[in-house]
């Protein structure tokens, strides 16, 4: 069966391929590689390992942080009637709670 005669070609045209092209790429890539490693050297690049682990980690502080106010302030707020008082004091605990994570995080630094 013939191929009617006006159809095209579909796909990507071939390419030629010289062995220059393929050196320049090839050392192109080489370059790229020796840049990412010594960024990786300089301390410019993390593995995303370490980044996981220590965003897991933060997360895990924020929350004991945020769930242990109740536990601070449960008896201060049985013991008070002011609606206005109680929010200040709640407020302040939280401010504390997240405060005490800002200034670990820049010890860490």
């Amino acid at each position: 069966m013939k191929k009617p005669e006006n159809t095209k070609r579909r796909g990507r045209p071939k390419v030629r391929n010289s062995s220059g092209d393929a050196r320049r790429r090839r050392e192109n890539a080489l370059a790229g590689l020796r840049e990412l490693q010594l960024d990786q050297a300089r301390g410019k690049l993390v593995k995303i390992e370490d980044v996981k682990r220590e965003r897991a980690e933060l997360g895990r502080q924020v929350r004991d942080a945020i769930l242990n106010v109740p536990e601070r302030t449960a008896y201060v707020f049985a013991a008070e009637t002011d609606a206005k008082k109680i929010r200040k004091i709640h407020r302040a605990a939280l401010c504390e709670a997240l405060e005490s994570l800002c200034n670990a995080a820049i010890a860490d630094r």
